[in-house]
């Protein structure tokens, strides 16, 4: 992380950033002190609007009626409309 810019030092104390990482049909979140946290719900959100999407996807998640593109447009979009610190574009990847 540090070769690529990914990391800061302040006051002595080197931090990341905030990521989500899909490996092995598992979700893991990784926090700016690199601890690193297991999503059993099997989404998670982080930023400013994580609050808002974690909701989103929690209501809209039931039975799996949508499909993960549609449900992660729809977590981005409640973000928008209720958190001022998030707003589009959005990019979308998937490998």
């Amino acid at each position: 992380l540090k070769e690529h810019g990914y990391t800061t030092i302040k006051d002595s104390v080197e931090e990341g950033g905030q990521l989500l990482i899909g490996l092995a049909g598992c979700l893991f979140t990784v926090q700016a002190d690199f601890s690193v946290q297991r999503s059993f719900d099997g989404f998670d959100a982080i930023g400013a609007g994580a609050p808002y999407a974690l909701g989103a996807l929690h209501a809209l998640n039931h039975n799996g009626i949508i499909n993960p593109s549609e449900l992660i447009e729809k977590a981005l979009i409640t973000s928008e409309h209720l958190c001022n610190g998030v707003c589009p574009p959005f990019s979308m990847l998937s490998l």
